[in-house]
């Protein structure tokens, strides 16, 4: 049987610290089974091994690189397919505004 002395345990106020946190974080983190943790009396605490295991580092899949949009990119034609259009109620929304101002009237 394993014996653990005192400081083998933390409660969630020194784990909240250590992790630069709030102790609300470290309770959701317990409550969501992330961090595992025992009750001791009416408070919890949590172990140090599973402290350490909560910490271990995770490996991120890498980003791929952003290639620059080239004119052969099926993309292009999208982002070039306005420039012809006739403006837009919305586009002439400011001289619309501007209109009402000068005539006094209220939108």
């Amino acid at each position: 049987m394993l014996m653990y002395t005192i400081v083998d345990y933390f409660t969630v106020a020194e784990t909240a610290r250590l992790l630069k946190v709030n102790p609300i974080t470290v309770r959701r983190h317990i409550q969501g089974g992330r961090l595992s943790a025992i009750r001791a009396g009416r408070g919890v605490r949590i172990r140090r091994g599973d402290l350490e295991a909560f910490l271990q580092p995770v490996s991120m899949a890498p980003v791929p690189p952003i290639h620059p949009l080239t004119e052969d990119d099926s993309l292009w034609t999208l982002v070039g397919a306005a420039t012809h259009a006739p403006p837009s109620d919305a586009s002439r929304k400011h001289d619309y505004l501007a209109d009402r101002q000068i005539d006094g009237s209220a939108a």
